[in-house]
């Protein structure tokens, strides 16, 4: 296999996009389910995750007023970028990036990233139910 194409395929088909996106999708909707089944709901259709990703996709940014736009913008990318290195570290068949003594450290760091990230934008926000939520987050 050609040298620039095989670290890809090692990304994008084991165990990367083609199976964690589904593997996600599916946790999901089981603890949306589970949780449902909890309050004496039925709970959501198996591809309710695949219908809510679909009607997000479709929908425009909106930018509060007074709030700091290269934040507001560049918070979800850096949640993005710190998953995609996160999968640069795991082990798996041909992938060419060199292994560090820390990889654990590195790996839970950059998966606490988004989350973080989640919280800065609650308070980016500038709305006080936004902030509620972060603070709920940061406390989890």
């Amino acid at each position: 296999m050609n040298a620039l194409l095989a670290p890809a395929f090692a990304v994008l088909v084991w165990p990367g996009l083609l199976v964690a996106a589904p593997i996600a999708w599916f946790e999901l909707w089981l603890m949306r389910k589970a949780l449902a089944r909890l309050q004496g709901r039925k709970g959501p259709p198996p591809f309710q995750p695949f219908f809510d990703f679909a009607k997000l996709m479709g929908k425009r940014a909106v930018v509060p007023e007074g709030v700091d736009r290269a934040a507001f913008v560049a918070l979800p990318l850096i949640a993005l970028a710190a998953v995609v290195a996160a999968l640069v570290v795991l082990p798996m068949p041909g992938n060419p990036a060199p292994r560090l003594s820390a990889d654990v450290v590195v790996l839970l760091f950059l998966l606490e990233v988004p989350v973080l990230c989640e919280v800065l934008a609650g308070f980016v926000g500038r709305s006080v139910y936004g902030e509620v939520g972060a603070m709920r987050e940061a406390l989890m």
